[in-house]
């Protein structure tokens, strides 16, 4: 005969015992596959047929994105067609892009490759993340709408039930089921049968304490956002037990998910019994999770009591009648009693007899009864929060994922389990969720390195972290491979190196994991992206450069040497409007940045603003940049030498104003600019007012549509530019004057306002306005030819519009408002020219061609196209949209058309040295 008797170990052993039967691996991996590929197995063909193309994106995004990985050389050979039209798409401007730089590609040849490479298989995983949880939302939505069908089935098996009286929980379920609710969060339903035996058998009664602890214990995850409903007291009668009450109250709630704990005492064994199912499953999960003998616990408890309060005596060397005039011969005795029966087990346990077999009479406690709830509720608890946290991380859309809750409550679950137990329930519950997370990236693999670094979070609230620095370490290698990096020398190194602004939530949860364990790295996705900026810059690659400092800025808006970097790349590519904004942004952050002083006063002269740039350099040689002192040196003679030019061109007033510079990020800031304007006059208190633009050299056009093709340098001379278009009140003096060939209207405008624009005239009309205004001046007023007007409209930038790549309601007038509005409404460009983008159409001077194939290279107007004899207007107008208002846009009408869109703007050169 074997022993039988175990000892307190032994009775958390069966806890241990439980667990490891529920939530081995193989077996709970096998259960939670098995019910995720039935779930939609009765929803319709056509949502079935959809969730298959989906799956089939996913397929074919993956296998190219292996392809991208395995890639040696940049060889692009078609694609196999199994891969998806949108990632031929991308593939091919990829290829387009490299084919089109390849003649520049020099001895950077081979990290340009890479770099591109690693763009192609960064935009491949965001593809595959994205439609990875499209496809999970979806099949989330089809069970959703399936539920809604079904509860109506539901409600009619609920009706016979109650009918036949044969389910334990007819009454709450027909209240559920009649609850009509389409809340994206399903709540997890929680039914609890407590253990009910008969007063003589010495069960104690535990269904109040043992409903309080597990609603407490559900309050905590409904208070993180996990939606559970505790139904205590839902049993009608205890009549229904075991499968055959799952399977009634399955059949009337499948459609809801439900977690069933039944707590059962038959003589002197107590079970516990739990079933569970998401929404809509075709089945449910049964098991038994503890199963053990209640008396033998309360016989471990009281012994463990007893062993306890023998030592303490012995330790403070009590004897008997010490220990009875402390505590009383009644409690002295049953002390005694209970060692003497503890003896007698030990005994037979030395010569192998079975102790069950003996008398044993054990003094129970409150205190013995008190732990056996306490057993029993730990039971409850870590059964319910492991399958819980399943529900809340694999049956639920995305978007309402949660990590598991448990581990955080483990620690005071287990306080009072011996420590060998506690390791081995810690590395079953760490076990159960491997297994979840595991099935999740079985269908979602792109986002392993996130499920890999949630799960490590968790793992901090376990004693001694258990195991989260290798999941840590786990997540990161998960992350390089999807970039491309297998075994890295060092992946801290690695992940450092090629972190972007997509992997900014990432990174704050791994920094967060790694401070908890202690480390003293910490990853920052700003210094990765101002490392690769520097890369690219000092490669000459200007553009991959702004794109990686503007990233560098986005994820750390208060770096001053990110916004100083990005002004330098910016600067050698031309966009000084741009670059001076993103200069004067480093010294709002960090005023004492002398070398921003030093750059934005190179601009400044770039521009020909002699006194910005002065001032400029000197702040800069104050804060200690030896290179300032010099170009003040420079910037003297150089003044003293264009003295004589500047005297000539300087006719007229100077004036400051702001302009707005809408970054790459979306936000609009102010910028300060010096001009000078002269003011020719007209009439009583009526003025034309003309800025001075220095003239220069500037890229023409576009590649955005096909008639602003091919972008080309030009030059432009010298030349005063109206600063508004011709308003009417202005047109109307012009047009009392003598006429020349044809006549005109005073007040043609269809908005009838004075300092409104003028509008409904033609090009016929617009050239007649200018003999008349130059023969009574004496000085030549024309037309601007489209390259004037672009040179003007530019003000300096290559982006799509004056103040950036966007245009809001705020910086001109186009779609959306129903007239034209008064000129200079708006914010001037960086020449102090208003009203260049909307408003309304401007004629130029040139004939209109179908490209700028053979187009001049200086800023005369094109006027040989035996072709057409359209008329070029530029600007977009009131009517128009953003596009159309693009500096480059170009538009054509007959000359002979009036609209109350078109109007002009007049330009001189008559006062310049040319």
């Amino acid at each position: 005969m074997q022993p039988r008797l175990s000892g307190k170990k032994g009775l958390w052993n069966n806890l241990v015992k439980g667990a490891r039967s529920v939530f081995s691996p193989r077996i709970y991996a096998a259960e939670i596959m098995t019910a995720n590929q039935s779930v939609l197995a009765d929803q319709s063909i056509e949502a079935t047929n959809e969730l298959e193309q989906k799956k089939e994106e996913i397929r074919k995004l993956d296998m190219m994105l292996r392809e991208v990985q395995h890639k040696e050389n940049l060889s692009f050979q078609e694609r196999d067609s199994e891969l998806n039209r949108e990632a031929q798409l991308q593939l091919a401007r990829y290829q387009q892009e490299f084919t089109e730089r390849q003649a520049l590609l020099s001895r950077d040849h081979t990290e340009k490759i890479e770099l591109f490479r690693a763009d192609l298989q960064k935009w491949a995983v965001q593809q595959q993340k994205e439609l990875q949880l499209e496809l999970k939302q979806l099949e989330l939505e089809q069970a959703r709408e399936q539920r809604m069908v079904d509860r109506q089935t539901a409600m009619e098996v609920i009706k016979a039930q109650k009918r036949e009286n044969n389910s334990p929980i007819w009454l709450l379920a027909e209240d559920l089921i009649g609850h009509d609710s389409r809340q994206n969060l399903v709540p997890l339903r929680v039914l609890f049968s407590p253990p009910v035996a008969p007063a003589a058998s010495g069960f104690p009664e535990m269904e109040r304490s043992l409903g309080r602890d597990l609603r407490q214990f559900f309050d905590i995850y409904s208070a993180s956002g996990r939606p559970i409903e505790f139904l205590a007291g839902a049993w009608n009668s205890k009549f229904f037990h075991s499968e055959a009450a799952t399977k009634a109250i399955f059949r009337g709630l499948k459609t809801e998910p439900v977690m069933i704990l039944e707590a059962m005492v038959e003589g002197e064994v107590f079970d516990l019994n739990f079933a569970y199912w998401g929404m809509n499953w075709p089945t449910y999960r049964y098991k038994t999770a503890v199963s053990c003998s209640w008396r033998e616990a309360l016989f471990d408890f009281a012994k463990a009591r007893t062993l306890v309060w023998v030592q303490k005596q012995k330790e403070l060397g009590r004897d008997r009648a010490q220990m009875t005039s402390m505590y009383g011969d009644q409690v002295v005795a049953d002390y005694l009693k209970n060692l003497q029966i503890y003896r007698r087990e030990q005994e037979c346990l030395k010569q192998n007899e079975d102790p069950l077999a003996i008398d044993r009479p054990y003094h129970l406690q409150n205190q013995d009864y008190d732990d056996l709830r306490k057993f029993v509720g730990i039971c409850h608890c870590l059964f319910a929060g492991i399958l819980a946290d399943e529900y809340f991380l694999l049956h639920v859309p995305p978007q309402y994922r949660q990590p598991p809750l448990l581990p955080a409550l483990l620690e005071e679950l287990l306080q009072d389990i011996p420590d060998s137990v506690t390791a081995e329930l810690v590395e079953l519950v760490v076990n159960s969720y491997e297994t979840i997370y595991e099935t999740i990236a079985q269908t979602e693999s792109s986002w392993v390195p996130e499920f890999q670094i949630d799960l490590a979070h968790s793992l901090l609230d376990l004693p001694q972290q258990f195991r989260a620095q290798e999941k840590v370490d786990a997540s990161i290698d998960a992350w390089l491979e999807l970039n491309g990096v297998r075994q890295p020398e060092d992946r801290y190194v690695s992940l450092s190196q090629l972190l972007t602004l997509g992997d900014l939530a990432y990174v704050q949860k791994l920094n967060e994991c790694l401070q908890r364990l202690g480390h003293s790295t910490q990853f920052n996705v700003a210094q990765a992206c101002q490392g690769r900026g520097q890369a690219a810059f000092d490669r000459q690659d200007f553009a991959t450069a702004r794109q990686e400092f503007l990233a560098a800025i986005q994820a750390d808006p208060s770096w001053a040497e990110a916004h100083f970097h990005l002004g330098l790349a910016q600067m050698r590519d031309g966009q000084l409007v741009a670059a001076l904004q993103a200069l004067s942004e480093a010294l709002g952050l960090q005023p004492n940045l002398g070398k921003a002083h030093y750059q934005r006063g190179l601009i400044y002269e770039q521009q020909g603003n002699m006194k910005l740039a002065a001032m400029e350099y000197r702040t800069a040689g104050q804060q200690g940049v030896a290179e300032a002192l010099l170009a003040i040196e420079h910037l003297q003679q150089y003044i003293e030498a264009q003295q004589s030019a500047a005297d000539l061109q300087k006719q007229g007033t100077e004036f400051a104003v702001a302009t707005v510079r809408i970054d790459e990020a979306g936000r609009v800031h102010g910028v300060p600019m010096v001009g000078r304007s002269l003011k020719i006059p007209l009439g009583d208190k009526l003025d034309l007012e003309l800025v001075y633009l220095a003239g220069g050299k500037f890229t023409m056009g576009s590649v955005a549509q096909r008639n602003e093709r091919p972008p080309h340098e030009v030059s432009v001379a010298p030349l005063h530019f109206g600063r508004y278009p011709i308003c009417q009140e202005q047109w109307a003096w012009v047009a009392g004057l003598p006429l020349v060939e044809r006549s005109l209207e005073i007040n043609p405008a269809h908005f009838s306002a004075a300092q409104h624009p003028v509008d409904n005239v033609s090009w016929l009309d617009a050239m007649e306005f200018c003999q008349r205004l130059s023969r009574h001046s004496g000085h030549i007023y024309r037309l601007p030819s489209e390259a004037e007007w672009e040179y003007a409209c530019r003000a300096n930038t290559q982006t799509a519009f004056a103040y950036g790549d966007s245009l809001t309601p705020d910086l001109a007038n186009f779609a959306g408002r129903d007239s034209t509005t008064a000129v200079g409404s708006f914010p001037p460009n960086g020449f102090g020219i208003y009203d260049l983008h909307g408003n309304i159409w401007e004629w130029c001077a040139d004939l209109w061609h179908e490209n700028y194939v053979g187009a001049p290279g200086d800023r005369q107007p094109w006027l040989t196209n035996p072709a057409s004899d359209h008329r070029v207007l530029r600007g977009g107008s009131w009517f128009n949209n953003q596009w159309n208002c693009r500096s480059s846009n170009r538009n054509w009408v007959n000359p002979e058309v009036r609209s109350w869109l078109y109007g002009l703007r007049v330009v001189t050169s008559s006062f310049c040295s040319e």
